[in-house]
């Protein structure tokens, strides 16, 4: 971001310019049942994105194979890096992917997987979002 100094001439380049993202790799809290692999989480401009990747660590399993998994919470996002509305996210893991949210208390929560089959331990799942959080 440009430090405004008296005499700068004003150009396209400097207007353009916007705050320095803030960055952390820290804060999230693994859900029973998953373990913590990664996460990145950039703010800047009233805009956040976060990257998870997050390691299943017990079976998550249909009930029947008609039916699909109930919500699952999967880990919560620390403060500053929620949205301000639910936000409606996928998630994958290189061979299964479903739906996920993540809710302004930060709550990640996987609804759904597809074709209603079991994500077994030791899956690596990964969400990656970019939301609006405020100024």
């Amino acid at each position: 971001m440009t430090a405004w100094q008296p005499g700068m001439t004003i150009t396209a380049g400097r207007l353009m310019e916007g705050p320095d993202p803030v960055i952390t790799t820290t804060g999230v809290v693994a859900a029973t049942g998953f373990t913590l692999s990664s996460f990145v989480g950039r703010k800047c401009g009233g805009i956040t994105q976060v990257e998870l990747a997050i390691t299943v660590a017990t079976d998550i399993a249909a009930p029947s194979a008609s039916e699909n998994i109930g919500d699952t919470l999967a880990c919560t996002l620390p403060e500053g890096y929620r949205p301000l509305g639910v936000v409606s996210t996928s998630w994958g893991d290189g061979s299964q992917a479903g739906e996920a949210t993540i809710g302004t208390t930060g709550l990640v929560t996987i609804r759904s997987v597809g074709y209603a089959t079991a994500t077994p331990a030791g899956r690596n799942i990964r969400i990656s979002e970019t939301f609006i959080t405020g100024p």
